[in-house]
């Protein structure tokens, strides 16, 4: 990959970073209001609604191949299982105590990615990987210093699993995107995880009185997360997995994400940073910049390796 992509990639990889660390404030503010399964089904129906017209431009043109099948449907039951699980654990813990289950993310996706997609990092990605790991970590536990964040191991298991639900989500997805456009791959991703979502909600104990317990600012910030969130990051994200290692965008993203989660609670929620937190973020930075410009590892995936080379979980 030529220097101008890499530059392109990070500076998409931001762009995606910034919409979701807006998504965690919307999300931490909808899942006290609304039921975090209503929120979740209003959010991936009106995804659904958008990526319809996307899926009928390419009638015709693009039609998945038969062993790709599998591959798609468990990647749309990851993604699916993601968000529940990550609203889940925002209702229960708080954005704090998630972020420093988040940051264990970009760990899973590189060590996955060896026996799933053959993909290996050089020595300098990987010390990148751990300065950003650690200080997103401590960053996440000084963000998390309430009691009630701090103590809320109730919410360790669905944050855990939503982290390992989207490393899944990521690898499996870039063997697709080799393959087939990046808005096709998405599209029948998402809604794919709608139905798996509305598969789920009888046995979800919501009532579908609770979808009618959304008002105004509910649908309001759900239409701005289905379209910034669901639709233009994502495909932002995926146009950078298909040049970069999956370890490395899915690390980029997540890590940028926090920075920019830290830039707000300072200058939009015009809260007091404590200068540690800083400190924290200027090494985040630091191992991102050492991860996203390493040089790619020589690996025998690369070249011509075939993309069933994929094993699946």
């Amino acid at each position: 990959m030529t220097r101008r992509q890499s530059i392109w990639s990070l500076a998409a990889l931001s762009t995606a970073a910034l919409i979701w660390a807006s998504h965690n404030v919307a999300g931490a503010w909808l899942t006290k209001t609304l039921h975090p399964v209503a929120a979740n089904l209003i959010r991936t129906n009106l995804a659904s609604l958008l990526y319809i017209p996307i899926l009928l431009r390419y009638k015709g043109r693009s039609r998945f191949a038969r062993n790709d099948l599998p591959r798609l449907v468990l990647a749309a039951l990851f993604l699916a299982a993601f968000f529940q699980l990550f609203y889940w654990a925002l209702q229960r813990a708080g954005a704090g105590y998630v972020a420093v289950t988040l940051a264990l993310g970009p760990a899973l996706t590189c060590a996955l990615g060896v026996p799933y997609l053959g993909e290996k990092l050089t020595g300098r990605a990987v010390a990148g990987l751990i300065i950003a790991l650690t200080s997103a970590t401590a960053l996440g536990f000084a963000r998390a210093r309430a009691a009630v964040e701090l103590g809320a191991w109730h919410a360790a298991a669905p944050a855990f699993t939503a982290t390992l639900a989207f490393a899944h989500y990521t690898l499996l997805s870039k063997p697709l995107l080799r393959r087939y456009p990046v808005p096709y791959v998405l599209g029948w991703t998402v809604c794919l995880g709608t139905v798996f979502l509305w598969l789920y909600v009888p046995v979800s104990g919501m009532r579908l009185a609770a979808l009618r317990a959304a008002n105004w600012p509910h649908w309001l910030a759900l239409s701005y997360i289905a379209l910034f969130m669901n639709v233009f990051s994502y495909i932002l994200y995926n146009r950078a997995l298909q040049k970069l290692p999956a370890g490395v965008t899915h690390a980029v993203t997540v890590y940028v994400t926090t920075l920019f989660a830290l830039v707000m609670v300072r200058f939009v929620l015009n809260e007091a940073v404590p200068a540690v937190y800083w400190a924290c973020a200027g090494a985040i930075a630091l191992g991102v910049w050492l991860t996203a410009t390493a040089p790619p590892a020589p690996t025998p995936s690369s070249g011509s390796r075939p993309v069933q080379a994929l094993r699946g979980p």
